[in-house]
């Protein structure tokens, strides 16, 4: 009986564990996303300045904390090209190239995406 009971322990730590990663990768990408979604209506504003500072603060977020949380769980490789596309947009923005930004902004958005798709618990996921 003793035996059953530590399978059920973990199982559910296992469990536990596993709903955890997933909340937090999903707040992490989503507040970037959101981040990004600001940015976007603040160029339809025309505040292409508070744009940019959002941006540098989201890069330098995401280099700092979101690369960090995210380490945990996914390659170096993707988590590297998503800190050089904020960068890389906020030089759009800098030299004011809009219609840069916005094809850059959409293929970061699908980036990001793809990361919080990649955590969903599906049968295709899991295995």
């Amino acid at each position: 009986m003793k035996r059953i009971y530590i399978a059920i322990v973990f199982i559910v730590l296992s469990l536990s564990a596993g709903v955890i990663e997933y909340i937090s990768i999903n707040n992490t990408i989503d507040t970037y996303m959101n981040q990004i979604s600001k940015v976007e209506n603040l160029i339809k504003e025309s505040k292409i300045e508070k744009a940019e500072k959002i941006i540098n603060e989201n890069a330098i977020s995401f280099e700092n904390t979101g690369k960090s949380i995210l380490y945990c769980y996914y390659t170096h490789d993707e988590l590297e090209e998503i800190t050089e596309e904020l960068y890389v947009i906020e030089d759009l923005l800098d030299d004011r190239r809009i219609d840069d930004y916005h094809e850059k902004s959409h293929l970061l958005m699908k980036k990001l995406l793809f990361i919080k798709e990649k955590e969903q618990i599906t049968i295709q996921n899991i295995l």
